[in-house]
């Protein structure tokens, strides 16, 4: 009867628990109503706080969540963990002191190496259910009861499907640990497809002393099945491994976890991405190429590389790319689930050492074209193709070295050779056209008396109304001889028609 008799001492530490409630700030606050159909939804250590003022609220967990440290008090709502973890640097009276209501799908991890003789509920008279705990619990002389799960799991307490992989320690006298065990202190209720795993200093039972029912559970460890067993599944006669449990030789270690264990849940692969997908390399050329699997969090990342053609090029298990002998390759990346795949061309070549244009410098008149010639060297590279682009598309474009200018203003235009080995560019200014910029004196048309006007610039003797820019004619941006002499140049082009 005294194991059911709440002492004075315990009574005045509940008390105490309560009034030491942290009030929280509105900013603190999760959002939901704590209501069945629409719980509180937690996603960080402030607002975890909120279970120990609303202690039968409904939560359901958004993340995972990390907390410095942590003083279990009552519960009696319900608490979804959804499959996520809450991880706890220093805990006293373990996670939750005294259970009533429900705690489901929810990984604890006790990081605390203090003595401490439970790190999940001290005393459980509700559901726990589809719960893993993991950590450390030490025990002393001084501890009634300790059980890494639950030290009490009372008469109406029910703990189901839930495993812990905590190490329990004991550092009194052997005689004194009947109450302790690696998953329950004392079970007066029940406790049903529960296994324990871990390391254990004479904390020998999965229950220490048990007055309830324990069914279909399992003790792995020293004193209880080997690795080798706890990874079949016929070591768990009636476990529901459709919905619930699952064993994977890729994830906890290959023992039993949760279906909904986000820590273990096995994101698909849903496709590849591959850069550069193009390469032209020399003999003896390296290039490393980048496989980026998504989404991020898929839970098998891992690439195959493969070559088409191994005389040509070789791919390394990392992606990287080593010419050999001139030839073409393709390399592959597939990715090891789902079998998707991208592809970079490989050409072994002999690579372009120079591109040269035979201008560096145009001028153009809007709607006028003019061709740039390149040459490359050595005559012998393998690959002659020059790959054009301009700076601005809306000032000229360039087609197969051929340059209109589209409007006012300058644009770069480059020549780079395909394989990569050089390139060389050309300022384009495109400029009004030359009826428009030659009409110095603004009276419609281009004559003489533009000319003459500009050579007054020119010389400086007289006024003559003209700006630099202004006489600058042919839009180089100089003023300077060159542009009456091409004013001449242009009326005689009219006279000639």
């Amino acid at each position: 009867m005294r194991r059911r008799k709440r002492g004075l001492s315990i009574f005045l530490s509940l008390c105490i628990i309560v009034l030491c409630l942290p009030v929280l700030s509105g900013a603190d606050r999760a959002s939901g109503a704590g209501t069945a159909q629409e719980p509180y939804l937690i996603s960080n250590e402030e607002e975890l706080l909120q279970i120990r003022e609303e202690q039968d609220a409904h939560y359901r967990l958004t993340d995972n969540i990390e907390v410095g440290t942590w003083s279990g008090q009552l519960f009696s709502g319900v608490l979804d963990g959804d499959g996520y973890q809450i991880t706890i640097g220093t805990i006293k009276n373990g996670f939750i002191y005294s259970n009533s209501g429900t705690i489901k799908n929810l990984s604890i991890e006790i990081e605390s190496d203090t003595a401490l003789p439970n790190a999940f509920v001290r005393e459980n008279h509700g559901l726990i259910e589809n719960v893993h705990v993991s950590g450390r619990i030490r025990a002393t002389s001084g501890n009634a009861q300790v059980g890494s799960v639950a030290a009490i799991n009372a008469a109406d307490g029910i703990i189901r499907n839930s495993y812990s992989t905590a190490d329990a320690s004991f550092s009194g006298s052997a005689g004194t640990t009947l109450r302790f065990g690696t998953f329950v202190g004392v079970n007066q209720g029940t406790i049903e497809y529960c296994y324990w795993r871990g390391t254990t200093y004479k904390v020998k039972n999965f229950v220490g002393e048990n007055e309830g029912t324990v069914t279909n559970c399992v003790l792995g460890g020293e004193y209880g099945r080997d690795d080798a067993d706890m990874q079949k599944p016929e070591t768990y006669p009636g476990w529901d491994f459709e919905t619930v449990w699952k064993i994977d030789p890729d994830m906890n270690g290959g023992f039993p976890c949760h279906i909904n264990e986000r820590e273990f849940v096995k994101t698909p692969v849903e496709g590849i991405e591959l850069d550069p997908d193009r390469l032209f390399l020399e003999p003896g050329d390296t290039a490393e190429l980048t496989a980026e699997v998504y989404p991020p969090e898929a839970w098998n990342q891992a690439v195959v590389w493969t070559s088409s053609n191994e005389s040509a090029a070789t791919v390394s298990a990392d992606g990287v790319v080593t010419a050999h002998e001139m030839g073409d390759a393709v390399i592959t990346a597939t990715t090891e689930d789902g079998g998707f795949h991208r592809e970079c061309h490989v050409s072994v070549v002999l690579k372009t050492t120079q591109l040269t244009l035979d201008r560096h410098e145009v001028l153009l008149d809007v709607g006028e074209s003019d061709t740039l010639q390149a040459s490359i060297a050595p005559e012998a590279a393998t690959n002659q193709t020059i790959l054009w682009s301009t700076s601005d598309d809306g000032v000229a474009v360039v087609t197969g070295g051929t340059v209109q200018g589209l409007a006012l203003g300058r644009a770069v235009i480059t020549a780079a050779s395909e394989d990569g080995g050089s390139s060389d560019t050309c300022v384009v200014t495109v400029r009004p056209p030359a009826a428009e910029r030659y009409d110095l004196n603004g009276d419609g048309a281009c004559t003489m008396e533009d000319a003459r006007l500009l050579a007054q610039y020119l010389s400086g003797a007289g006024q003559t109304g003209l700006t630099e820019e202004r006489a600058d004619a042919n839009g180089d941006g100089r003023a300077n001889s060159r542009d009456v002499t091409e004013l001449l140049q242009y009326l005689k082009s009219k006279e000639e028609g």
